[in-house]
């Protein structure tokens, strides 16, 4: 009788159909996993792209109650305006600044080209700001008791006064 042999650990033995099971197992409880975190995720996904749709229409929603609002404002102040004010206010919405020449402005000033939106951009800032020196002017008159058209004086007055008023906005800045 030969002598009994020991195998080795380290032999190459196939494993046995016993272990091949329990790795697949291990497997499909891998893929298994591995689907329900994809389903997981989707569902997730699912669920914030609907909070955000909710959002945006509540946004929308506000947005388009906003508007109502500012436009029935606008309306009663219409109505409230004098007739004088009234005509100041349609020659203002009328009123606009040629852009070419305000490109032009631009791009002497900034030593490069000024692209048409930069310059609608610019008139629409002009437009506001040549609006308040108006009105102070106007305040200016009131306050000096002075009747009929803008002048000279009052507008250096007006822009003396906003320029005071901005570097009080502006943290230490001074012109």
């Amino acid at each position: 009788m030969p002598p009994h042999r020991r195998q080795s650990s380290s032999s190459n033995v196939t494993p046995s159909r016993q272990g091949s099971v329990e790795t697949e197992r291990e497997d499909s409880v891998t893929r298994e996993e591995e689907k329900q975190t994809q389903k997981d995720t989707t569902i997730d996904a699912e669920v914030e792209d609907d909070e955000k749709e909710e959002v945006v229409v509540d946004m929308d929603t506000h947005m388009q109650a906003q508007m109502e609002k500012q436009k029935e404002d606008m309306k009663i102040l219409l109505e409230n305006f004098s007739p004088e004010q009234l005509q100041r206010y349609e020659a203002y919405r009328r009123s606009a600044l040629n852009r070419t020449n305000v490109k032009r402005l631009v791009s002497q000033v900034l030593n490069q080209q000024c692209s048409q939106t930069m310059a609608f951009v610019v008139a629409g800032f002009a437009k506001v700001y040549v609006g308040e020196i108006i009105e102070k002017a106007r305040d200016v008159m009131e306050e000096w008791n002075d009747t009929g058209p803008i002048r000279p004086e009052h507008l250096r007055e007006a822009h003396r006064r906003y320029l005071k008023e901005s570097s009080f906005a502006t943290l230490g800045r001074k012109f």
